[in-house]
Order: C-alpha cells, then structure tokens, then sequence
C-alpha cells in the first residue's frame, strides 16, 4: 500500500513540474515579443492559438532573425527555416555584393555550424543554393553551397539543374 502511494506522488510533481516549466517559457518568450524592440503584444491564449511556430515565422517576416533562433533555441525548435530565411537575406543584400563567394559561403556555412547543433537533422542547402543562382546570380557560390546538402539525392538535385535542359532552346547539333 505504502509502495503505490509513493510511486502515485511521484507521477503528479512531475507532471506539475513538467506543466510549470513550459507555463515559464512560454512566459519568457511572450515577454520577449513584447518588448519595445518588437512589438508583438501576444497574450497567452493568442500565443497558444497561433502556436510558438508560427510566432517564430513572424518573427522571420519581420527579418528579426537573432530573436527568432533565441525563440527557437528556447523552446526546442528547429532553427532551418530562420537560417534559410537569413542566408537568403544576405545573398541579395548590398553588401553581399562586397564580399566574394567564398566570402560568403564562409559567412552563411559558419553561422548554419553555430546555431545546428551535430544531433539536430541536417540544414538543408538547396534553397539558399537555388536564391544564390537565381537571385544573386552567383552560379558559383550556387555550387559551392550544394555540397553541403546532405543526402546524395539532395546535392543531384542542384539548382541548376532544372535550367540544364530548357526545351524551349533549339539544339546546334
């Protein structure tokens, strides 16, 4: 009898343990998107509605990059999206045309290592690969950050490979 109340109390603190520490965080993260800075004043049951995803995408649209990865960070998502959203930012920025492909292959391949951590699925390249060639028409740089791409199937999917064989374009031969 002594044995199943122990093992009774055991279960509820740490459900109440469990409920209170994601009370806090999401606190934490409200008072974070109300600050003056930002400007969001979400209350609890608008945050629980729009859900810690999408408040983390408004943060994106709202090129508030640095607070959407401390969001991310915080609450245990993923930080893909916001890195892609960033990277691609960058490519078309005025001063990407300042630094050289390696440059900037440096810059968008160091902050990826920074923030995705070694246990975490692997950062997808291809879509800053496709806005380095079509966007930033940098076909070099494009090639560069495909070799990042994890999978075999993701790097034969190169960004330039839908423009290899346009049908539009009459043969020499």
């Amino acid at each position: 009898g002594a044995e199943i109340g122990c093992q009774g109390k055991g279960v509820g603190p740490t459900a109440e343990a469990a409920m209170f520490v994601a009370c806090a965080r999401k606190l934490r993260v409200l008072n974070q998107v109300r600050a003056a800075g930002v400007g969001l004043p979400l209350t609890s049951a608008q945050y629980d509605r729009l859900s810690p995803q999408v408040l983390v995408d408004r943060l994106v649209q709202r090129r508030m990059h640095h607070l959407a990865i401390k969001v991310c960070d915080y609450l245990e998502l993923s930080k893909h999206r916001v890195l892609a959203h960033w990277a691609c930012l960058r490519l078309k920025s005025p001063g990407a045309k300042k630094l050289t492909d390696a440059e900037l292959e440096k810059l968008i391949v160091d902050k990826v290592r920074k923030h995705v951590s070694p246990g975490e699925a692997p950062m997808r390249f291809h879509p800053i690969a496709q806005a380095a060639l079509f966007e930033a028409h940098r076909s070099g740089l494009a090639t560069k950050l495909a070799d990042y791409e994890a999978s075999e199937a993701d790097k034969a999917r190169a960004p330039w490979t839908s423009t290899l064989h346009k049908p539009w374009v009459m043969s020499t031969k």
